[in-house]
Protein backbone atom coordinates (compact mmCIF):
# COMPACT_ATOMS: atom_id res chain seq x y z
CA UNK A 1 0.00 0.00 0.00
CA UNK A 2 2.92 2.71 0.76
CA UNK A 3 3.93 1.75 -3.00
CA UNK A 4 1.12 2.80 -4.25
CA UNK A 5 0.34 5.60 -2.58
CA UNK A 6 3.73 7.40 -3.01
CA UNK A 7 3.48 6.82 -6.82
CA UNK A 8 -0.10 8.64 -6.67
CA UNK A 9 2.16 11.33 -3.96
CA UNK A 10 4.61 12.16 -7.25
CA UNK A 11 1.86 12.57 -9.81
CA UNK A 12 0.04 15.07 -7.75
CA UNK A 13 3.02 17.05 -7.24
CA UNK A 14 3.95 16.80 -10.99
CA UNK A 15 0.64 17.89 -11.49
CA UNK A 16 1.06 20.57 -9.11
CA UNK A 17 4.21 21.74 -10.34
CA UNK A 18 2.89 21.80 -13.90
CA UNK A 19 0.20 24.41 -12.96
CA UNK A 20 2.46 26.62 -11.41
CA UNK A 21 4.84 26.23 -14.17
CA UNK A 22 1.95 27.31 -16.07
CA UNK A 23 1.50 30.37 -14.15
CA UNK A 24 5.44 31.12 -13.43
CA UNK A 25 6.94 30.56 -16.65
CA UNK A 26 4.78 30.12 -19.45
CA UNK A 27 2.44 33.06 -18.78
CA UNK A 28 5.21 35.80 -18.45
CA UNK A 29 6.55 34.12 -21.41
CA UNK A 30 3.66 34.12 -23.39
CA UNK A 31 2.65 37.72 -22.46
CA UNK A 32 6.10 39.20 -23.70
CA UNK A 33 5.76 36.97 -26.90
CA UNK A 34 1.91 37.97 -27.45
CA UNK A 35 3.04 41.73 -26.72
CA UNK A 36 5.94 42.03 -29.20
CA UNK A 37 4.31 40.47 -31.94
CA UNK A 38 1.62 43.23 -32.37
CA UNK A 39 3.61 46.25 -30.70
CA UNK A 40 5.84 45.13 -33.55
CA UNK A 41 3.41 46.55 -36.37
CA UNK A 42 3.55 49.93 -34.98
CA UNK A 43 6.14 52.23 -36.70
CA UNK A 44 6.53 55.22 -34.19
CA UNK A 45 9.53 53.84 -31.41
CA UNK A 46 7.38 55.80 -28.92
CA UNK A 47 4.09 54.30 -29.43
CA UNK A 48 5.53 51.13 -29.81
CA UNK A 49 7.06 50.91 -26.48
CA UNK A 50 3.96 52.21 -24.89
CA UNK A 51 2.24 49.57 -26.36
CA UNK A 52 4.09 47.23 -25.88
CA UNK A 53 4.27 48.24 -21.88
CA UNK A 54 0.57 48.17 -21.98
CA UNK A 55 -0.23 44.92 -24.15
CA UNK A 56 2.40 42.88 -21.46
CA UNK A 57 -0.22 43.78 -19.22
CA UNK A 58 -3.40 42.98 -20.95
CA UNK A 59 -1.95 39.98 -21.58
CA UNK A 60 -0.90 38.57 -18.66
CA UNK A 61 -4.04 39.83 -17.01
CA UNK A 62 -6.26 37.68 -19.63
CA UNK A 63 -3.81 34.24 -18.99
CA UNK A 64 -3.51 35.09 -15.52
CA UNK A 65 -7.97 34.96 -15.40
CA UNK A 66 -7.82 32.02 -17.81
CA UNK A 67 -5.31 30.31 -15.23
CA UNK A 68 -7.40 31.08 -12.39
CA UNK A 69 -10.93 29.43 -13.17
CA UNK A 70 -8.48 26.47 -14.74
CA UNK A 71 -7.22 25.68 -11.34
CA UNK A 72 -10.42 25.49 -9.43
CA UNK A 73 -10.57 21.99 -11.36
CA UNK A 74 -7.47 20.95 -12.42
CA UNK A 75 -5.75 21.07 -8.85
CA UNK A 76 -8.59 18.37 -7.75
CA UNK A 77 -5.51 15.61 -8.25
CA UNK A 78 -3.45 17.07 -5.70
CA UNK A 79 -5.81 15.77 -3.26
CA UNK A 80 -7.86 13.40 -4.60
CA UNK A 81 -4.64 11.20 -5.74
CA UNK A 82 -3.64 11.06 -2.01
CA UNK A 83 -7.12 10.15 -0.80
CA UNK A 84 -8.26 13.67 0.39
CA UNK A 85 -10.33 16.47 -0.68
CA UNK A 86 -9.98 19.68 -1.67
CA UNK A 87 -10.39 22.15 0.65
CA UNK A 88 -12.20 26.18 0.66
CA UNK A 89 -8.57 27.37 1.60
CA UNK A 90 -7.05 25.82 -0.87
CA UNK A 91 -8.86 27.26 -4.16
CA UNK A 92 -10.03 30.45 -2.18
CA UNK A 93 -7.23 32.53 -3.75
CA UNK A 94 -8.12 31.64 -7.25
CA UNK A 95 -11.84 30.93 -6.47
CA UNK A 96 -12.64 34.29 -4.80
CA UNK A 97 -9.33 36.05 -4.84
CA UNK A 98 -8.57 36.02 -8.85
CA UNK A 99 -8.91 40.07 -9.73
CA UNK A 100 -5.68 40.03 -6.85
CA UNK A 101 -3.62 37.46 -8.84
CA UNK A 102 -4.59 39.43 -12.21
CA UNK A 103 -3.53 42.84 -10.75
CA UNK A 104 -0.04 41.46 -9.32
CA UNK A 105 0.80 39.70 -12.48
CA UNK A 106 -0.39 42.33 -15.30
CA UNK A 107 1.64 44.99 -12.89
CA UNK A 108 4.77 42.63 -12.65
CA UNK A 109 4.94 42.40 -16.27
CA UNK A 110 3.95 45.54 -16.66
CA UNK A 111 7.14 47.20 -14.16
CA UNK A 112 9.45 43.68 -16.26
CA UNK A 113 8.54 45.31 -19.72
CA UNK A 114 9.23 49.02 -18.25
CA UNK A 115 12.39 48.32 -16.72
CA UNK A 116 13.90 46.48 -19.73
CA UNK A 117 13.07 49.61 -21.93
CA UNK A 118 14.65 51.53 -19.25
CA UNK A 119 18.15 49.53 -19.42
CA UNK A 120 17.68 49.35 -23.31
CA UNK A 121 17.68 52.90 -23.37
CA UNK A 122 20.51 53.93 -20.66
CA UNK A 123 24.21 53.71 -21.49
CA UNK A 124 24.93 52.63 -17.90
CA UNK A 125 23.59 49.10 -18.23
CA UNK A 126 25.54 47.92 -21.48
CA UNK A 127 25.18 44.19 -19.73
CA UNK A 128 21.24 44.10 -19.31
CA UNK A 129 21.13 45.93 -23.19
CA UNK A 130 23.29 42.96 -24.71
CA UNK A 131 21.52 40.14 -23.02
CA UNK A 132 18.19 41.34 -23.76
CA UNK A 133 19.69 41.91 -27.26
CA UNK A 134 21.05 38.52 -27.19
CA UNK A 135 17.54 36.69 -25.94
CA UNK A 136 15.11 37.98 -28.43
CA UNK A 137 17.44 38.50 -31.92
CA UNK A 138 17.69 34.88 -32.41
CA UNK A 139 13.95 33.43 -32.22
CA UNK A 140 15.32 30.40 -34.11
CA UNK A 141 17.81 29.21 -31.09
CA UNK A 142 14.34 29.63 -28.59
CA UNK A 143 13.35 25.90 -28.23
CA UNK A 144 16.26 24.34 -29.97
CA UNK A 145 17.34 21.30 -27.52
CA UNK A 146 13.41 20.54 -27.63
CA UNK A 147 12.89 20.79 -31.58
CA UNK A 148 16.24 18.86 -31.91
CA UNK A 149 14.00 15.56 -30.27
CA UNK A 150 12.68 13.36 -32.35
CA UNK A 151 9.09 14.71 -33.26
CA UNK A 152 7.12 11.64 -32.27
CA UNK A 153 9.02 11.75 -28.68
CA UNK A 154 7.95 15.51 -28.40
CA UNK A 155 4.14 14.73 -29.61
CA UNK A 156 4.01 12.03 -27.19
CA UNK A 157 5.50 14.21 -23.88
CA UNK A 158 3.32 17.17 -25.02
CA UNK A 159 0.48 14.58 -24.79
CA UNK A 160 1.16 13.31 -21.15
CA UNK A 161 1.55 17.20 -20.55
CA UNK A 162 -2.10 18.14 -21.57
CA UNK A 163 -3.28 14.66 -19.81
CA UNK A 164 -1.75 15.57 -16.76
CA UNK A 165 -3.03 18.99 -16.49
CA UNK A 166 -6.55 17.93 -17.56
CA UNK A 167 -6.81 15.01 -14.65
CA UNK A 168 -8.98 17.35 -12.55
CA UNK A 169 -11.42 16.62 -15.19
CA UNK A 170 -11.23 12.57 -14.98
CA UNK A 171 -14.08 10.33 -13.64
CA UNK A 172 -11.82 7.11 -14.23
CA UNK A 173 -8.65 5.80 -15.86
CA UNK A 174 -10.66 5.74 -19.44
CA UNK A 175 -11.18 9.67 -19.39
CA UNK A 176 -6.94 9.61 -19.27
CA UNK A 177 -6.39 7.14 -21.84
CA UNK A 178 -9.20 8.51 -24.23
CA UNK A 179 -7.49 11.97 -23.79
CA UNK A 180 -3.94 11.19 -24.09
CA UNK A 181 -4.62 9.13 -27.62
CA UNK A 182 -6.31 12.21 -28.96
CA UNK A 183 -3.72 14.36 -27.96
CA UNK A 184 -1.37 12.38 -29.86
CA UNK A 185 -3.75 12.21 -32.40
CA UNK A 186 -4.27 16.22 -32.57
CA UNK A 187 -0.79 17.10 -32.50
CA UNK A 188 0.04 14.62 -34.56
CA UNK A 189 -2.18 16.40 -37.28
CA UNK A 190 -1.03 19.52 -36.64
CA UNK A 191 2.76 18.23 -37.15
CA UNK A 192 2.03 16.78 -40.44
CA UNK A 193 2.07 13.44 -39.83
CA UNK A 194 -1.34 12.75 -39.80
CA UNK A 195 -2.33 14.63 -43.09
CA UNK A 196 -1.65 18.38 -41.60
CA UNK A 197 -2.86 21.55 -41.57
CA UNK A 198 -4.45 23.11 -45.01
CA UNK A 199 -2.89 26.13 -46.22
CA UNK A 200 -5.52 27.99 -46.54
CA UNK A 201 -6.32 27.87 -42.66
CA UNK A 202 -2.94 28.44 -41.94
CA UNK A 203 -3.07 31.41 -44.79
CA UNK A 204 -6.69 32.76 -43.08
CA UNK A 205 -5.55 32.66 -39.15
CA UNK A 206 -2.08 34.57 -39.47
CA UNK A 207 -4.12 37.08 -40.37
CA UNK A 208 -5.84 37.71 -37.02
CA UNK A 209 -3.27 38.69 -34.04
CA UNK A 210 -2.01 36.26 -31.79
CA UNK A 211 -3.94 37.91 -28.50
CA UNK A 212 -6.93 38.13 -30.29
CA UNK A 213 -6.49 34.60 -31.33
CA UNK A 214 -5.90 33.45 -27.77
CA UNK A 215 -9.28 35.72 -26.63
CA UNK A 216 -11.29 33.72 -29.14
CA UNK A 217 -10.19 30.09 -27.94
CA UNK A 218 -11.00 30.56 -24.33
CA UNK A 219 -14.75 32.25 -25.37
CA UNK A 220 -15.50 29.80 -27.63
CA UNK A 221 -14.51 27.15 -25.37
CA UNK A 222 -16.42 28.45 -22.63
CA UNK A 223 -19.71 28.73 -24.51
CA UNK A 224 -19.37 25.26 -25.94
CA UNK A 225 -18.36 24.06 -22.06
CA UNK A 226 -21.37 26.06 -20.56
CA UNK A 227 -23.63 24.01 -23.36
CA UNK A 228 -22.41 21.09 -22.87
CA UNK A 229 -22.21 20.93 -19.00
CA UNK A 230 -25.69 22.78 -18.92
CA UNK A 231 -27.06 19.84 -21.00
CA UNK A 232 -25.47 16.80 -18.89
CA UNK A 233 -24.41 18.22 -15.26
CA UNK A 234 -27.16 16.50 -14.17
CA UNK A 235 -25.93 13.42 -14.51
CA UNK A 236 -23.32 14.29 -11.89
CA UNK A 237 -20.11 13.44 -13.73
CA UNK A 238 -17.05 15.87 -14.17
CA UNK A 239 -17.17 14.14 -17.48
CA UNK A 240 -19.17 17.42 -19.23
CA UNK A 241 -16.36 19.14 -18.09
CA UNK A 242 -13.48 17.56 -19.20
CA UNK A 243 -14.88 17.61 -23.26
CA UNK A 244 -15.23 21.02 -22.59
CA UNK A 245 -11.89 21.19 -21.59
CA UNK A 246 -10.86 19.11 -24.69
CA UNK A 247 -13.06 21.19 -27.12
CA UNK A 248 -10.79 24.38 -25.83
CA UNK A 249 -7.57 22.26 -26.57
CA UNK A 250 -8.55 21.34 -30.12
CA UNK A 251 -9.86 25.63 -30.71
CA UNK A 252 -6.23 26.45 -29.61
CA UNK A 253 -4.66 24.17 -31.99
CA UNK A 254 -6.80 25.10 -35.04
CA UNK A 255 -6.02 28.79 -34.18
CA UNK A 256 -2.31 27.99 -33.29
CA UNK A 257 -2.01 25.51 -36.36
CA UNK A 258 1.07 24.49 -36.60
CA UNK A 259 5.01 25.28 -35.40
CA UNK A 260 6.13 24.77 -39.43
CA UNK A 261 4.81 28.29 -40.02
CA UNK A 262 7.46 30.64 -40.89
CA UNK A 263 8.60 32.48 -37.11
CA UNK A 264 6.58 35.65 -37.30
CA UNK A 265 3.73 33.44 -37.64
CA UNK A 266 4.77 31.77 -34.82
CA UNK A 267 3.84 32.83 -31.14
CA UNK A 268 4.82 32.12 -27.30
CA UNK A 269 1.56 29.90 -26.94
CA UNK A 270 2.94 27.57 -30.05
CA UNK A 271 6.43 26.50 -28.22
CA UNK A 272 4.13 25.64 -25.15
CA UNK A 273 1.56 23.80 -26.81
Amino acid sequence: MYGPYIVRQVAADIVSYLLMGVAVVLIPHAARRLAAELSSKIRDDYFQEASQVSLSAIAAALLVFLWCQATIVLIRPVFTWVGSSPTTEAVKHVQRQWFVLIAVAAGALMLRAVGELIAHRSSGWPLASSLQERRWSAPERRGAVWMKLPVVIRIVVAAAAVTLLLAGTYVSWFDAGLVFLAVIALKAWRSGLLGGVPRSWLALVSKIPALVRFAIAPLLGFAAAWAVIALFWRAGSLRPVMFGAFFTVILFHLLFPTPRAPRKEASAIEEAS
